[in-house]
């Protein structure tokens, strides 16, 4: 997900960021993602981290559930990669989550 976002912001020109917050504050700034959406994918990239890196005992339970109730996440995820590439095709700034224009 942040490789993808790294990749759109490198081919927009938007940006060169050094970490993954900064991928996501990137895309949030230039209308990529909007806050809510930043707000989900910051958590997801949070859990992700303390499971591979091993910070955290892995709770097959909270697992599971945010599996359950989060995985529409990723489908938000790919609706904003689509907008923007569709945005891109046509040559205009994308609309940032609320439909608005990015200025």
């Amino acid at each position: 997900m942040l490789d993808l976002l790294s990749h759109l912001i490198a081919r927009l020109r938007l940006g060169s960021p050094t970490n993954d917050a900064e991928v996501l504050d990137l895309a949030r700034e230039h209308g990529l993602i909007s806050e809510d959406h930043h707000r989900r994918f910051f958590q997801m990239h949070k859990f992700r981290n303390l499971v591979v890196h091993g910070y955290l005992r892995t709770d097959e339970t909270r697992v599971y559930t945010i599996l359950r109730e989060n995985l529409d996440d990723f489908g938000l995820f790919l609706s904003d990669v689509s907008r923007v590439i569709q945005a891109e095709q046509k040559n205009i700034k994308p609309k940032n989550g609320n439909g608005k224009n990015k200025k």
